[in-house]
């Protein structure tokens, strides 16, 4: 219980003040997608929780998505973006939208 508090307090922490967790590549993720950015887990990782992969994939609009992967604790390292959709990459059950970054969705496989 206590480690979840801390990782949503840490999440409200970086999501409020935009504090960058990881570099990218370049000076700007997603910067190339002209609709749709999906970040997705490090290696196609597959950790998983019973049958299911435990890691989603997640896609939203370009800034959306490149604020995401600059600022939330909770996305694996090594994690990558890409233009396009999670359904091509594999990620087909769509799950909702993450609850901190409200314009980001969230697929599983």
């Amino acid at each position: 219980m206590t480690v979840v508090l801390l990782l949503i307090f840490l999440s409200l922490a970086v999501f409020a003040g935009g504090v960058s967790l990881r570099s990218s590549n370049d000076a700007s993720p997603c910067s190339t997608c002209s609709d749709l950015c999906i970040l997705l887990p490090p290696g196609g990782s597959q950790l998983q929780v019973g049958s299911k992969s435990s890691f989603p994939c997640y896609q939203g609009e370009p800034d959306d998505a490149a604020k995401c992967f600059l600022t939330d604790p909770l996305l694996l390292p090594g994690t990558t973006w890409q233009c396009g959709l999670c359904t091509d990459a594999g990620y087909a059950v769509y799950y909702g939208y993450d609850p901190l970054y409200t314009t980001m969705q969230l697929w599983m496989k």
